[in-house]
């Protein structure tokens, strides 16, 4: 089965910060999140989902459906830290990046954590997906933003073997795809990404 997902460049910026910049041309990647990064720079910082109601999210997902993603960046922990052959043995919660950028119509947006973010354009440019803290039970959360750095969804923890944990998003065969572990078992949370409902629950193990 084929994981399709966007293919990287590094970089640096003029800052010196260690990012790595991603473009849209498809990857047939099954790297684990650890050696997934991307992103890095912010003028403005989104400060988190909220709650809202479907008929709002379903106007900003309209709203927000002709902006599309550019210059898709990730910052790292550690500048300049080679995370591939991690020297250090730094443990996988240390190398996950702290921030997430991009440039929509609306300008400059960010999303910076210190507990770690990750995130995955979507396909079609309008938004991207987020992991927060993919190692942290507490603080884990997964949502869907628009290319302005609005919430379009929240994902949904509740599973039929418990409380989710994000960890990880792909696209499988062209569904927008959150892996997580839930009671031990290592499940793939395919997502209708036009409004965050979850599709079905696959269990791998």
């Amino acid at each position: 089965m084929q994981a399709r997902r966007f293919a990287r460049s590094d970089v640096s910026n003029s800052g010196g910060s260690s990012v790595t910049a991603w473009n849209s041309r498809a990857a047939d990647m099954r790297m684990p999140a650890l050696f997934r990064w991307r992103k890095s720079g912010a003028n403005l910082e989104f400060q988190g989902p909220r709650e809202v109601n479907s008929d709002w999210r379903a106007e900003a997902h309209s709203m927000n459906k002709t902006t599309r993603i550019n210059d898709f960046v990730v910052t790292h922990r550690i500048p300049g830290y080679d995370v591939i052959k991690n020297p250090s043995r730094l443990s996988v919660a240390e190398l996950v990046p702290i921030e997430i950028s991009w440039t929509g119509d609306t300008g400059r947006q960010s999303i910076k954590r210190e507990h770690g973010v990750d995130g995955l354009p979507l396909q079609d440019g309008t938004g991207i997906a987020v992991i927060e803290a993919p190692y942290d039970l507490d603080q884990n959360r997964a949502y869907i933003v628009n290319s302005d750095g609005s919430l379009r969804a929240i994902i949904d923890r509740a599973t039929h073997r418990g409380r989710a944990s994000f960890f990880d998003i792909f696209y499988v065969d062209g569904t927008l795809s959150f892996f997580a572990v839930a009671s031990d078992r290592d499940i793939r949370v395919e997502v209708d990404e036009s409004d965050g409902s979850i599709r079905r629950i696959i269990e791998s193990r």
